[in-house]
């Protein structure tokens, strides 16, 4: 959708509404452009307003060795839905960490979530880890960037609003030696009803059906297909 679709819809008014426009008298087309003017600059504020702070990830916990990151592909969560977020982790060179599965030595990555009421997170989807070969030893784990995912199951009574996802996540990074880590990940989302999902969809589905508008010609009337569509 245009965020202040009146705006471009002047500029590309056909030349003949530019020439009437421009006969008016300057009180009268400030008069008729302002209330859409306004409008627009009122939607523009609040769509900013909404992305400023759709989604609010804590800072990444940074070590010698690696970079951990809470964060979420959509902007909100929805009541009665189950959404995705995901642990990012950057390793810094020649360093990794273990898969669910590690080997024969090292521990798995992991969070232990402190959530609010009703809320869950799953077990992680696990991405195929490299085979990490140090002597006689075989490993399974992961270097450079990766991203673990999780689904969160909202409950159907969340009030709507925001909510923050956090946990205490721990990990152990290797190189020529293993180095046991944590930090504290959060992510603050917004929180929609159920309702209103539902109404959003309603209106995308009405916007996808043909529409017509009725046009007068002479004393019968005949329905044209409405180019608003």
């Amino acid at each position: 959708m245009w965020v202040g679709s009146h705006l471009p819809s002047l500029l590309l008014a056909p030349a003949r509404t530019r020439r009437h426009l421009q006969k008016m008298p300057k009180s009268v087309r400030i008069s008729h452009w302002a209330p859409a003017f306004a409008g627009a600059t009122k939607l523009w504020i609040s769509a900013t307003t909404l992305l400023c702070v759709s989604a609010l990830s804590a800072a990444p916990v940074k070590t010698e060795h690696v970079e951990v990151e809470l964060i979420a592909p959509q902007t909100a969560l929805v009541a009665g839905k189950t959404a995705r977020v995901g642990l990012s982790i950057k390793h810094q060179p020649h360093w990794h960490t273990y898969w669910k599965n590690p080997g024969d030595s090292g521990y798995p990555t992991k969070v232990t979530w402190a959530l609010p009421k009703g809320y869950a997170v799953s077990e992680f989807a696990w991405p195929a880890p490299q085979r990490i070969a140090t002597g006689p030893i075989i490993n399974f784990g992961y270097d450079g960037e990766i991203l673990l995912t999780a689904d969160v199951t909202v409950p159907a009574d969340a009030i709507p609003g925001s909510v923050t996802l956090k946990g205490k996540a721990e990990w152990l990074v290797c190189k020529d030696v293993c180095i046991p880590e944590d930090g504290e990940v959060s992510l603050t989302l917004p929180v929609a009803d159920a309702a209103g999902r539902r109404y959003t969809n309603l209106a995308s589905t009405r916007r996808t059906q043909p529409c017509q508008k009725r046009l007068r010609v002479g004393p019968a009337k005949r329905r044209l297909p409405d180019a608003r569509c």
